[in-house]
């Protein structure tokens, strides 16, 4: 008895040993420093992933992953052939020299063409909607419109050629405004969230290349409003102090011409 108490006891001080010690690493180093693939595109030309966010790079990674799966290569292989096309480019040209051009910018079609690449018929209609922007928002508001209006009509079911034009016109601006709040609904849902790629600038702030102004535009209608502004403008600086960051109004009078 005294021996499982023992056991009972040396077992759970080393399980609660072993997860502070897990929740003290850093998985993300850990599993960026065991991939293969992420040793692969820190060889990028242009310089630029190594110093991007994890978030970033994660999402380099993913793209990697969901090409290998669909061609059934291995995933460093297609690091590999990444990497040769960046490096095939111009070196003057950080953009297309950068690994990210070929895995979510238009250098991803050279890349699916070098390995065989087709996509899957959701992504391939999600492709041509991005391809077709303004069909699939108007197309969508118009056609949403004419089954709102029209299931007005149909209520109306008895009336006149001309009491039906009459309703038709005076329901187009409700009608349309349903269309409208029902496509922005569906591509909210149905269309996944584009990541803006991102340098980490955390640990040394913003380099001399990247000097940046944060403009915020505005018109002064009163001696308030400019003090607001001011201060507004003052809670900015004061959360993002960089030597090369820079913050300013464009502004002028309500009452100018231009």
């Amino acid at each position: 008895s005294n021996r499982r108490v023992a056991l009972t006891q040396v077992t759970v001080a080393n399980s609660i040993t072993s997860l502070r010690t897990i929740s003290r690493l850093d998985w993300k180093d850990f599993v960026e420093s065991q991939s293969a693939t992420e040793q692969l595109l820190r060889q990028d030309p242009s310089g630029h992933y190594a110093g991007m966010t994890f978030g970033t790079r994660d999402h380099y990674r993913h793209v990697v992953e969901h090409i290998a799966k669909r061609v059934k290569k291995p995933e460093e292989e297609i690091a590999a052939e990444v990497v040769s096309l960046a490096k095939l480019s111009d070196p003057k040209d950080s953009r297309h020299a950068h690994v990210g051009y070929f895995l979510i910018d238009k250098g991803r079609r050279v890349l699916e063409g070098r390995v065989g690449y087709t996509p899957p018929p959701g992504e391939w209609i999600y492709r041509w909607t991005q391809r077709h922007p303004n069909t699939i928002y108007f197309g969508g508001i118009s056609l949403f419109t004419a089954i709102a209006i029209g299931a007005i009509l149909e209520v109306m079911e008895g009336a006149t050629a001309g009491v039906s034009v009459v309703i038709a016109l005076l329901a187009l601006i409700p009608a349309s405004e349903v269309g409208i709040s029902i496509i922005n609904q569906l591509i909210t849902m149905l269309m996944p969230p584009r990541l803006l790629p991102k340098l980490e600038l955390r640990d040394f702030g913003i380099l001399e290349e990247y000097k940046t102004a944060v403009v915020v535009p505005t018109l002064l209608g009163s001696v308030k409003a400019v003090e607001e502004a001011l201060e507004h403008l003052e809670v900015q600086y004061l959360a993002n102090r960089d030597p090369n960051l820079r913050f300013a109004l464009l502004s002028d009078f309500t009452d100018s011409p231009t």
